[in-house]
């Protein structure tokens, strides 16, 4: 057995079982690093007793070593561990868990091929029973070839034919076909010669049937075909040997950057001389803990403790998908009503029953507990009509037609006019018609200006507006050069300071995001009157 398998440990959360999972040895980091950590400190030692004893070095050599571990102290940092290591091991994983996805379990397959034939003599049996051998034995030419476990298993074709999964005619017409590739696909030819005979012979239960048995067939050999594939081009090798040789290289430097200086005028980033290098040996842990992870799952087709179970998967499939076609396949137990007719509820043991706190409340939203009114108390419902629906948003939103959308390019975005709201219209328009009916002695000329315009134009009707106080004037939200047209007619003066410069006290108006809450002009109530 070489997968490690803890679900079961981990199945509470406890302190306990945490203990419990960090003791395991098989398959643990501790047995993945410890003959490694266990020679680097042997050599830790050895440097330091070389270091610190005056047999070796003179005076002048410590100092030099001193300098020497100082500087490698201080550029450690420069090696990239832990983005190379982050990377390496998520692609690695990305290949490990595609592999295991496409190891290739029978039941699909074997559950087409039961309902594939319409099951009346020997010779549908035997034809059902010989495809999923041929299925089987497409599986162990792959696994032979990328699994070293499967290869001292099956080390030649006659051992495939007494193991039984391979008859010996066959394995002469395996043998005649003469190509220089590899002939995984024998046994998949053989299976859909079968259907295809069965076919013409009018054994199948229909077509949809033979097609969803060759739907079932692809998937299974293609899953096959990404092991091979996955086999035949590893990770770049240049990857894995510059992260081996990273790591490895590290704690190398760390043989002597993480030594204890003894020299009193250099001994100022180090306060004790714990004689152990805990903290080195803790990063060791990790690092090369780190990295054995990715080296276990570069390869899951081998025989360490984590690699896949690949004869067991042999076994497996044989006899299960022999199983389904077989003799299990029509064995139907007797139909009757069932106990849940009377008794709908399920049924525990009284120590598995839910109590308390611990009972199921079923897939309910996180508010459904919370009464807001009384299945029978009458509360009151109003319609809202699209009028106050969108009064109720901040601003009006709609289709800009292409005249605005071009026109809103043209001026700066530091407006300091607020946004446009249908409140504010429907405020422009009541004091338009008291202007109108001479009630309004007096009006706040602001919210007439319009963000299509600049300062000074704004300025101009503002000054129109006040000489006019009982006559409106039209405002179209849409051109600017025709306000300004019907204003050169009226006063030459207020022109004129519509064609000088921008200055400070007049700043850029209409703010792009002023101009997106106007909506379509067209939508707008114009500010209209008659001279």
């Amino acid at each position: 057995q070489m997968t490690v398998s803890y679900s079961f440990d981990v199945s509470r959360n406890s302190l306990f079982v945490v203990l419990k999972v960090l003791c395991r040895w098989r398959g643990s980091v501790w047995k993945a690093v410890w003959r490694e950590l266990l020679l680097w400190l042997m050599v830790y030692y050895t440097i330091m007793a070389i270091y610190r004893t005056n047999l070796f070095l003179t005076p002048n050599g410590q100092k030099t070593f001193e300098l020497f571990c100082l500087y490698l102290r201080s550029h450690a940092d420069w090696i990239p561990l832990n983005i190379l290591l982050g990377f390496f091991v998520t692609m690695v994983l990305s290949r490990w868990r595609q592999m295991f996805l496409n190891l290739g379990f029978i039941e699909n397959v074997a559950h087409a091929i039961s309902t594939l034939f319409k099951h009346v003599d020997e010779e549908d049996l035997y034809a059902r029973r010989a495809l999923i051998r041929y299925l089987c034995l497409s599986q162990i030419l792959v696994f032979r070839d990328i699994s070293l476990k499967v290869r001292k298993r099956f080390p030649n074709m006659d051992s495939i034919v007494k193991a039984g999964f391979m008859e010996e005619e066959e394995k002469n017409i395996y043998e005649d076909v003469n190509t220089g590739y590899n002939k995984y696909w024998i046994p998949f030819n053989w299976a859909c010669s079968i259907a295809m005979r069965a076919r013409s012979t009018g054994k199948l239960n229909g077509d949809n049937y033979l097609s969803n048995f060759y739907q079932e067939l692809k998937s299974f050999r293609s899953s096959l075909q990404l092991l091979i594939n996955f086999d035949w081009v590893p990770v770049p090798l240049a990857y894995p040997q510059l992260v081996i040789c990273m790591v490895r290289v590290y704690f190398l430097l760390c043989l002597c950057s993480r030594q204890f200086i003894i020299g009193s005028e250099l001994n100022r980033s180090t306060i004790i001389d714990l004689r152990f290098p805990l903290m080195t040996v803790l990063q060791f842990l990790f690092y090369v803990g780190w990295m054995k992870v990715a080296e276990s799952l570069l390869n899951p087709m081998g025989c360490d403790d984590d690699h896949f179970e690949l004869n067991y998967l042999i076994d497996r499939n044989i006899e299960t998908g022999l199983l389904i076609v077989d003799e299990t396949f029509g064995v139907i137990p007797p139909l009757k009503m069932d106990r849940f007719k009377d008794q709908p509820k399920p049924m525990y043991t009284e120590e598995s029953a839910p109590k308390g706190s611990d009972a199921y409340s079923g897939f309910t939203g996180s508010v459904a507990h919370i009464i807001l009114a009384q299945e029978a108390e009458n509360v009151p419902m109003k319609r809202i009509s699209t009028d106050e629906f969108n009064q109720s948003k901040t601003s009006i939103n709609g289709s800009m037609p292409g005249r605005i959308t071009t026109m809103r390019r043209r001026f700066s975005r530091s407006s300091q006019l607020p946004p446009l709201t249908r409140a504010r219209v429907d405020s422009i328009t009541n004091k338009r018609d008291l202007v109108r009916s001479g009630s309004a002695d007096s009006i706040d000329t602001s919210d007439f200006a319009n963000p299509f315009m600049n300062s000074a134009a704004s300025e101009t009707i503002r000054r129109y507006l006040a000489a006019n106080r009982r006559n409106s004037v039209q405002l179209d939200v849409v051109s600017e050069e025709t306000n300004l047209s019907r204003l050169d007619s009226d006063s030459p003066q207020e022109s004129k300071s519509r064609s000088s410069p921008r200055t400070e006290s007049s700043p850029a108006p209409a703010h792009t995001d002023d101009l997106s809450m106007w909506g379509s002009a067209r939508n707008l109530s114009s500010l209209q009157s008659t001279e």
